[in-house]
């Protein structure tokens, strides 16, 4: 239960900080699109990663 909450609260965290940085550039849609597919691709690599490693 501790390894959820902490990657909870680290998605959220990560997530709130890319929101913030790309945000404050006022970014088109055709400029968003690569941050949101680059960040779901990072976080769910992660995730895959823990799955595989344990943790």
């Amino acid at each position: 239960m501790a390894e959820v909450v902490f990657l909870t609260g680290f998605f959220l965290l990560s997530l709130g900080a890319i929101a913030e940085k790309v945000t404050g550039r006022k970014p088109s849609r055709s400029e968003l699109e690569p941050w949101m597919t680059a960040t779901a691709e990072l976080l769910c690599a992660y995730l895959e990663r823990l799955s595989v490693q344990g943790p």
